[in-house]
């Protein structure tokens, strides 16, 4: 397989430099854009597959290609149908429960609002590690 292999990369002018490592380490492995009402569905992502709607709040699933570890940091939150859902005020997009529902290859999320697991209009999450 071929590749390019540098220790930093520079804009044209040579005025601004990022080195590799930080570039590769600091990248997003993973997001999802999915609805999360009635019938759950993936709407687009990289990296992500096999959503599983496990319960009202709760939706699992894989990646495509595994991550190195299960100590990456996730990144998310959500829409409400606001025809629907004007009273509620935010969404919570979290781990769900405890570490074993986020390995190397899945991971189980848990949306919440106002205190209570909630199906949503769309949510999005994004997966950074190495």
């Amino acid at each position: 397989m071929g590749g390019v292999k540098a220790e930093a990369i520079s804009n044209v002018a040579g005025t601004k430099t990022i080195d590799t490592g930080d570039l590769v380490d600091g990248a997003c492995r993973a997001w999802i854009n999915f609805k999360a009402t009635a019938t759950a569905e993936i709407i687009d992502d990289f990296n992500c597959s096999s959503l599983i709607d496990n319960a009202t709040g709760s939706f699992s699933f894989s990646f495509d290609t595994d991550m190195t570890d299960a100590e990456y940091l996730i990144a998310g939150g959500g829409v409400y149908d606001l025809a629907t859902d004007a009273a509620n005020s935010d969404i919570n997009i979290n781990p769900y429960r405890n570490a074993a529902y986020k390995t190397t290859s899945s991971f189980r999320t848990s949306v919440t609002s106002n205190g209570g697991a909630y199906d949503t209009a769309r949510v999005y999450i994004l997966f950074f590690g190495n």
